[in-house]
C-alpha cells in the first residue's frame, strides 16, 4: 500500500523521500525501503544511517549496490574542527576555548556537530561557561568542574533536543 501510494505521488511530479536513522531498521524495514527503491520511478531518496553491524542487512546490499546509488560517507569531524565550531557557538576565538570546555567538547561530542553545538548551548543554559560579550571571553564556572560527576548532560540536553524536534 505504502509503495503504491508513493507510485501514484511520483506520476505528478519529482518526489524526495528521506529516511533517517536506519541503523534501528528491522528487517521488513528494509525490504520495504528496497521495494521504494525498485518500484518508484522519479524519485531521490536519501537514507542516513550511523555505520552498521556486519554482516549488512540483505536489502542494504542490494540497495547499496543499485546504479542509481549514491554514497557519500560522513566522518566524525577532527579534533581541531570540532573545537573551531565549539568557538564558533561561543562567539569566541578557537585560541580562547579553556582547557575544560576543550576536553568536555573533545571527550563528551567526539565529533559530532549536533552533539558539539547542544554540549555548548548546555554548557552555557547550566551555567558552566558564561559569555563577558564585552571582552568576548568565556569564563568557566565552579560548576564546570562538576560536571566531571555528571557525564550524562550532553545525553539530557540531547533526549530533549530529540523530544522538541519529533513531538
Amino acid at each position: 500500500m505504502i509503495v503504491q501510494r508513493k507510485i501514484h505521488e511520483s506520476t505528478r511530479g519529482p518526489l524526495v523521500i528521506v529516511l533517517e536513522d536506519m541503523h534501528w531498521y528491522d528487517s521488513s524495514s528494509w525490504a520495504l525501503t528496497h521495494s521504494v527503491c525498485t518500484l518508484v520511478p522519479h524519485m531521490f531518496l536519501l537514507l542516513s544511517h550511523r555505520p552498521l553491524a556486519r554482516p549488512y542487512p540483505k536489502f542494504y546490499k542490494r540497495i547499496r549496490h543499485m546504479s542509481t546509488t549514491i554514497r557519500v560517507d560522513l566522518e566524525y569531524l577532527p579534533a581541531e574542527a570540532s573545537l573551531q565550531l565549539a568557538a564558533n557557538k561561543f562567539g569566541v576565538p578557537r585560541s580562547q576555548l579553556p582547557l575544560g570546555v576543550v576536553q568536555v567538547i573533545l571527550n563528551q561530542a567526539q565529533g559530532h556537530p549536533l552533539y558539539i553545538e547542544e554540549l555548548c548551548q548546555a554548557m552555557l543554559d547550566s551555567k558552566m561557561v558564561m559569555l563577558d560579550r564585552e571582552k568576548g571571553e568565556l569564563i568557566v564556572t565552579s560548576k564546570l568542574a562538576e560536571q566531571g560527576k555528571q557525564p550524562g548532560m550532553g545525553v539530557r540536553r540531547l533526549t530533549r533536543f530529540a523530544l522538541r524536534m519529533c513531538c
